[in-house]
């Protein structure tokens, strides 16, 4: 079993779930509570290893054992000795920055370094603050995590000055001493977001890809990398590359359930669910039928095994990828969303699609079932993503990582799912 100590922030999104009414009452005794808790000075301090006093940090009163916690003050975040992890999830859309994260999770956790939370990409230039899409609090259930501009704000300045500033990259791309952090409009869109610039250049040959599920690899890398790399002399690790593979390591497909939506985008998709859907049953469905998307397909049918996001849905892995799995003719859509349709007597189906939705020829294959056809076609992804998570059953794409995030959501919350060219 793998162990490390649970941060203040940790400690407290565990107190407000268990303790909040006990919360409250310790507002109004805040000196009592105080001087029943610890018989030495209570005092600001950084994350370390081995300390079991009482901290300050973050709003909170933590013990390092986790015996006792209660909210009495208001801080500011505190440095964390064990380090900083950074990185651009900078390849490819949704999907893409989804199994980047998790890996990068999976990364920093592994070393016993707090993650940096990247901004969400929304187009090649544009990006927007993670938690305008995500909750921060239950990242903390899985590890230490902190918004990018809240450590720049708070933190960066006095501990990680600029004239300090490295990047880090695979020596791959390691070219003339330099790891061109800012190389195409994404990275220096990325960056500059932060206003980072970069002083110099490390280059490194150790793994950066981490399984979390196989505890012999975690402890093999946080070792090769603590070594190497201790966070004394190198605080912040700003990485060029995602440390992680691409698709992510199953072993850290559970780290999804760790990802949750924030209230407002939540509601906004419940309410075009009951404007559409009016709380009956129905069918989701992810459709990749674009020209693109079948020239990527073209490159790997018959050719690979492993492709973009195919580990979620080919077993044995070594099974080449076959048309139906990734570019299915119409028929074949048709057919397999009308067996869906009457096996569970659904109501309504509901299709995400970047490009054809095929609403035409759905509502006449499934025109004798009474069923209604729907394509929202939102601004961004948010809502066919949730939408699709909350179906009664899904039906997606096993190669694109737009389906892989739809069936990590519905895993962890016991939803049934298939793919194209699969059976249901």
């Amino acid at each position: 079993m793998i162990t490390e100590w649970r941060s203040p922030q940790q400690n407290f999104s565990l107190f407000r779930r268990s303790c909040l009414p006990l919360f409250v009452i310790s507002l109004l005794f805040v000196p009592v509570l105080k001087a029943s808790l610890s018989d030495g000075d209570i005092s600001k301090r950084s994350h370390s290893d081995g300390d079991e006093s009482l901290l300050i940090v973050h709003d909170e009163v933590t013990s390092r054992s986790g015996s006792q916690q209660l909210r009495v003050a208001s801080t500011l975040p505190q440095w964390d000795v064990n380090g900083y992890v950074i990185f651009c999830p900078c390849m490819g859309r949704f999907g893409n920055q989804m199994d980047h994260l998790l890996g990068g999770l999976a990364f920093a956790k592994t070393l016993n370094r707090t993650l940096i939370l990247p901004p969400m990409r929304e187009d090649l230039v544009s990006f927007r603050d993670f938690d305008d899409w995500f909750q921060i609090e239950p990242l903390l259930d899985f590890h230490r995590v902190i918004m990018g501009k809240e450590f720049m704000e708070h933190l960066a300045e006095e501990n990680w000055p600029t004239h300090k500033r490295r990047g880090y990259c695979r020596s791959t791309v390691f070219q003339q001493g330099q790891c061109e952090m800012k190389r195409g409009m994404t990275q220096k869109g990325f960056w500059d977001y932060f206003n980072i610039d970069f002083e110099q250049s490390v280059s490194y040959d150790l793994m950066d890809e981490v399984n979390y599920s196989m505890e012999s690899e975690v402890k093999l890398l946080r070792k090769q990398w603590t070594e190497q790399f201790p966070a004394a002399e190198h605080p912040v690790l700003a990485m060029y590359s995602v440390p992680g593979s691409f698709p992510v390591n199953s072993g850290n497909w559970f780290i999804q359930k760790y990802f949750k939506w924030t209230p407002a985008l939540l509601a906004e998709a419940h309410r075009i669910k009951e404007k559409l859907l009016h709380g009956e049953s129905y069918l989701g469905i992810h459709l990749r039928v674009g020209e693109d998307w079948g020239r990527v397909c073209g490159l790997a049918v018959g050719k690979s095994s492993m492709y973009f996001a195919s580990p979620q849905c080919k077993s044995p892995n070594y099974a080449l990828i076959f048309q139906d799995m990734c570019y299915p003719p119409v028929e074949k859509i048709m057919e397999l969303t009308r067996e869906a349709m009457v096996t569970f007597d659904l109501r309504h189906l509901y299709i995400a699609s970047d490009t054809d939705p095929y609403k035409e020829e759905f509502r006449h294959a499934l025109s004798d079932l009474n069923v209604t056809v729907h394509h929202y076609n939102p601004l961004g992804p948010q809502m066919d993503l949730i939408i699709l998570s909350e179906a009664d059953y899904f039906i997606g794409n096993c190669v694109s990582t737009f389906t892989s995030a739809i069936k990590r959501e519905r895993d962890v919350n016991n939803r049934p799912s298939t793919f194209w060219g699969y059976p249901i």
